[in-house]
């Protein structure tokens, strides 16, 4: 197959509504589903996964507002999926703020010594997501 030859590209993602009218318009042919109820919400966290992913590889604040776009495009869209509204989001994030704060401090945390004895629900927490927080043998 040369550089230039027509191709099947595999996508298994979420798109904006306009894509797909787009490709069409072009005369592409596109072989798509429309997914509702759970399967949607599991689509749309997949796709705040991809575009968390282009974010962190953004250079440039044009760039990097772009991807903050689509990112809260998803938010939107989640709200209003899961029946939410902007308020409802903006009541828990200031409930988060005054209990745990933001994110402006850049605190990052390497690792952390937890003691089930002392903090039992943190601990399982942490035990329940080993891909996130694997522990480490000292």
């Amino acid at each position: 197959m040369g550089d230039r030859e027509k191709r099947t590209f595999q996508f298994r993602k979420l798109v904006r509504d306009g894509v797909l009218d787009s490709m069409l318009g072009k005369g592409q042919r596109v072989r798509y589903t429309r997914v509702t109820g759970e399967r949607h919400l599991e689509a749309m966290e997949d796709k705040f996964g991809e575009e968390a992913a282009e974010l962190s590889l953004t250079e440039g604040s044009e760039k990097a507002l772009g991807e903050l776009a689509d990112l809260q495009q998803l938010i939107d869209d989640s709200l209003t999926l899961l029946g939410q509204t902007p308020e409802d989001l903006a009541r828990v994030q200031a409930g988060k703020y005054a209990r745990v704060g933001g994110f402006l401090g850049g605190v990052f945390i390497r690792t952390a010594e937890v003691d089930p004895a002392t903090d039992p629900e943190w601990y399982d927490y942490l035990m329940a997501h080993p891909d996130r927080y694997p522990t480490q043998l000292d």
